[in-house]
């Protein structure tokens, strides 16, 4: 039986969970997110600044998966395996839903205009399930080795077709830095909350300048 905790965020407009090995872990996200937060307590508000965001910890044991769903404005995270969710969902209206197969850290589900996730098995609404495929965010050297542009081909000559490869060669760059720092982001938030994140997210620019400056 694996154990997991959680700190939901309901408003009016979406619902977002966030999954933790840990109590503390937990814990110390939701302060950051609230500074009156704690565990294991009624939903919780920003009173004073007449806040819309509901906040909510607690704890989960699974066997083999668990199930976050939402239905005319009520959550609810339940355990169950891979084929259960699929029955629980099936057929339902007005829903939106994110099954995760177990638990990897940095886990997390947003149920609001538009569905997303990280290390989740699928997500589901009333278009029906739609799969989740490992994500092609390369290692960082592969990032690196990949930006640096070669000018020629193996005879010497260049390309005939050079402009066109080498902006679609910009574009993919562009889109798997953005990818990677997005990654990168919400990791440094999920480890040092909203104090720490900016001096995470600094050592990693200084990473990236490091590791560019190694390619000419």
């Amino acid at each position: 039986m694996a154990k997991i905790f959680y700190v939901v965020e309901n408003t009016p407009d979406y619902c977002q969970a966030n999954f933790f090995k840990t109590e503390k872990e937990a814990l110390e996200y939701g302060i950051s997110q609230l500074p009156q937060f704690d565990m294991f307590d009624e939903p919780m508000n920003d009173e004073e600044a007449d806040g819309e965001e509901w906040y909510t910890g607690d704890s989960l044991d699974f066997k083999k998966g668990f199930l976050f769903i939402q239905e005319e404005g009520d959550w609810s995270i339940m355990a169950m395996d891979e084929e259960e969710a699929r029955e629980e969902v099936d057929g339902k209206e007005n829903f939106a839903a994110v099954y995760f197969d177990g638990f990897k850290r940095g886990a997390y589900a947003y149920l609001g205009r538009g569905l997303e996730g990280k290390n989740h098995k699928w997500i589901a609404d009333d278009d029906g399930i739609e799969e989740s495929f490992k994500s092609n965010v390369p290692t960082f050297n592969q990032f690196i080795k990949e930006s640096a542009l070669n000018e020629k081909k193996a005879d010497g000559t260049i390309s005939d077709d050079e402009d066109e490869r080498r902006a679609e060669l910009l574009k993919r760059v562009k889109e798997q830095m953005e990818e990677l720092l997005a990654s990168a982001e919400f990791d440094a938030n999920d480890i040092g909350g909203s104090f720490r994140a900016p001096g995470i997210m600094y050592d990693i620019r200084k990473e990236l300048d490091r590791q560019i400056k190694k390619f000419k």
